[in-house]
């Protein structure tokens, strides 16, 4: 009474398979030729905790990057202390490099956004919904 069915799934591969995580991938801003801080907004949003990368070359050519801490916003990686995320309006802020950027090098992001809204499925994987 009042409820309506749902998808279970307990495969992975079945979920995934059928509600597929689509990354985003764009150009967040560019070095200045310094190590930052830099800044930007990711236009998708809201996006899932944990499901960040953002990354760059210095100008030796090494691959720079860093992944958000999956709950509390901020960054581990090439990037100082204090460069974080907020997942509910993209705004990227206080992006500072182990190493120098050379202007117009571009700093990447991938992410993977989400709609809220009530679930068509469910995934019981590992113990956990």
């Amino acid at each position: 009474m009042g409820g309506e069915e749902i998808q279970f799934f307990q495969s992975r591969e079945q979920f995934f398979g059928c509600y597929p995580d689509r990354q985003a991938n764009v150009n967040l801003t560019t070095g200045t030729g310094i190590a930052g801080p830099y800044t930007g907004t990711i236009t998708a949003t809201p996006i899932k905790t944990g499901r960040v990368l953002i990354s760059t070359v210095d100008t030796n050519g090494n691959a720079l990057s860093a992944t958000d801490a999956a709950t509390n916003g901020t960054f581990i990686g090439d990037v100082a202390a204090g460069s974080t995320i907020d997942y509910a309006t993209g705004v990227v802020a206080a992006i500072t490099w182990s190493a120098i950027i050379d202007a117009g090098e571009p700093i990447r992001v991938q992410s993977i956004n989400y709609q809220a809204a009530r679930p068509w499925a469910m995934l019981f994987y590992n113990d956990q919904l």
